[in-house]
């Protein structure tokens, strides 16, 4: 237990570096009590530093923040080298050694439609890095096969409840084979939060056998992962976009073909195979969303309509979207007459273009 909560007081105080050294100071005289369970320093310009601590947030009742200290922070952040993390602040936040991060408000410099910087910066959170190494054992012996490989999983839960935790760990104790057969893991980490890569090296531990692709968006970082680094298990985190799923089919397709020693022409098969179908599956979600209802789909409907979002049905009109499902799920069915006996696969493309939930 002491060893456990002197890992933590160290993480604290190696997050604190990028604190302006009034702040540091300030930081550091709390006690170690609560140097261990602070999650995050809350830096806003005229205001008092605050620790955001399990039960909340306090201030920590010193000088208010001044702007100068949030520009001192950043240039400490990033080592004085804006340009090496420009890209970073385009998300913005930085990841800092340690795999602590620096999440940054003020002005936002925004051309074309993305974020190209900020300035004027106004507040910071630095968000404390501790992994929790085990968080994975209580269920992982209910993930594995009989021959000790991975089901395919998918982690739900509300914000905050710890699922990039739990990801985390489970991707450290496959790579490691810990209670498991080892895999050779490939983690699309587009955030960063996963492996918190710092100058290429993962700052939290996710395995001896993991390979990290950070930055990239999903749909892109599967692919790549899948076709430069030949994993056995893929991972990501916050599946939020149509084309993440999309992307998840098409790299779920694929990953089977290669395990079963398929041909590049196979390859090619089954990747339209899976757009197809992550093709259809959207449409069928947008056609639910106003033919089904709460009760059959688990979920509120009409939810489209109501955020008055573009789906195909508002595009397309109702029966051309069904038109498209079936037309979609043919050119599925004809991506796979190459292969000898697709049982499965065929009868999956139907289930998901006639689902009602």
């Amino acid at each position: 237990m002491w060893n456990m909560e002197e890992k933590k007081i160290q993480g604290f105080e190696q997050a604190v570096r990028v604190l302006p050294l009034r702040l540091r100071q300030e930081a550091m005289a709390l006690p170690e009590e609560q140097r261990a369970r602070v999650e995050e320093l809350r830096l806003r310009w005229g205001r008092p530093m605050a620790a955001v601590l399990p039960e909340g947030e306090r201030p920590l009742g010193g000088e208010p923040v001044t702007g100068q200290e949030l520009e001192q922070l950043l240039e400490l952040a990033s080592r004085a080298s804006f340009h090496t993390v420009a890209d970073q602040l385009r998300r913005g936040y930085l990841t800092v050694e340690g795999g602590h991060r620096v999440g940054l408000c003020g002005t936002a410099v925004v051309r074309d439609g993305e974020l190209r910087g900020l300035r004027r910066l106004s507040s910071a959170a630095v968000r404390v890095a501790r992994q929790a190494v085990g968080a994975a054992r209580p269920v992982s012996d209910r993930l594995l096969r009989r021959e000790g490989t991975l089901y395919s999983t998918l982690i739900l839960a509300p914000p905050g409840a710890g699922k990039t935790t739990l990801l985390r760990d489970l991707i450290r104790a496959a790579s490691d084979g810990e209670g498991m057969t080892p895999h050779r893991v490939g983690v699309a980490d587009e955030r960063g939060e996963v492996a918190a890569l710092w100058n290429g090296r993962p700052q939290l531990e996710v395995g001896a056998r993991t390979d990290v692709l950070e930055g990239c968006p999903k749909a892109l970082a599967l692919m790549l992962l899948l076709r430069a680094m030949n994993p056995q298990v893929l991972a990501a985190d916050e599946i939020t976009a149509p084309e993440d799923v999309r992307a998840l089919i098409s790299a779920a397709a694929e990953l089977g073909c290669i395990a079963a020693g398929g041909t590049e022409e196979q390859r090619c098969a089954v990747r339209e195979y899976a757009r197809c179908i992550g093709r259809a599956f959207q449409i069928q979600d947008d056609i639910l969303d106003v033919t089904s209802t709460d009760q059959e789909l688990g979920k509120s409907v009409g939810s489209d309509r109501a955020n008055e979002k573009n789906t195909f049905v508002t595009v397309l009109g109702l029966e051309r979207s069904r038109a498209l499902v079936e037309e979609l799920t043919g050119q599925a069915e004809q991506a796979l007459s190459g292969f000898g006996d697709p049982g499965f696969l065929l009868c999956l493309a139907r289930a998901l273009a006639g689902r009602r939930s």
